[in-house]
């Protein structure tokens, strides 16, 4: 049974209501409201994440240690990446790595109430570790890199994917100077329009390493190659790549 409301809401969240209206089916505002707002109680329903810890010993060197068990601020920056999972009541932790799995695997050790298993890396490359993937995920998914910390809600995040009806995946988006940049992000809105990773002019918006992605990613996914070089050019053209613009601490370790 359906009750009639009435309410008063910001034009510019109106506007992004009416963005959802497509005439099939999504007709008007009401549904639009209501998809939303089913969207958001089930914003917790992402139970899976996948940290992508692999490559080769030499690419995951930084001074002296593993860039994911480099500690910032005392701690181990996968060990921040789990303890953010946490928070938004993920049940299943899965780590894709090579050559430092025991090492990851000792300092795990002092997690509780999560379950961790640890997928083949193969040194594929982050597509690679994604087709690893494929068959322990039937549902949207979390994929963050192991070797970023970073200190924004990820739940926030989840409620903006679950609201973009046309988006495969989305990425967070930081703003950093150029000259540390390694992407050039063009963005139209919300969504993604252009995205070259490691183009001779970066741009000041850069990828964070933290995804959302929807199963159909899986179309795109090849068992070898790379997330940044090869997928999301290729989504960002057809506009299923959207960009959640983040706030707060973040440092990638390279």
């Amino acid at each position: 049974m359906k009750k009639k409301i009435s309410i008063s809401m910001d034009e510019n969240v109106l506007s992004e209501v009416d963005r959802l209206i497509d005439g099939i089916k999504i007709k008007n505002r009401s549904q639009a409201i209501e998809y939303i707002a089913r969207n958001f109680m089930n914003s917790s329903s992402i139970t899976k994440a996948l940290i992508l810890a692999g490559g080769s010993l030499k690419s995951l060197k930084y001074k002296n240690t593993y860039k994911p068990l480099f500690k910032i601020n005392g701690k181990e920056i996968i060990l921040n990446t789990i303890e953010k999972l946490k928070e938004i009541n993920i049940k299943k932790i899965y780590i894709a790595s090579g050559p430092i799995t025991n090492e990851i695997s000792k300092a795990c050790q002092k997690i509780t109430d999560v379950d961790i298993s640890f997928i083949s890396d193969n040194a594929q490359g982050t597509s690679g570790a994604l087709y690893n993937f494929k068959p322990y995920v039937n549902d949207q998914f979390i994929v963050i890199s192991g070797d970023v910390y970073f200190t924004f809600d990820l739940k926030q995040m989840i409620k903006f994917h679950k609201t973009r009806k046309d988006t495969i995946a989305t990425v967070a988006v930081t703003t950093v100077d150029t000259k540390h940049s390694k992407d050039s992000i063009i963005l139209e809105g919300t969504k993604i329009k252009n995205f070259e990773y490691k183009p001779k002019r970066p741009s000041f918006y850069s990828n964070a390493g933290v995804y959302i992605f929807n199963m159909e990613i899986f179309k795109y996914i090849r068992s070898s190659g790379s997330i940044e070089r090869d997928i999301f050019p290729e989504l960002a053209k057809k506009r299923k790549l959207s960009a959640y613009l983040t706030s707060g601490k973040w440092i990638h370790v390279d």
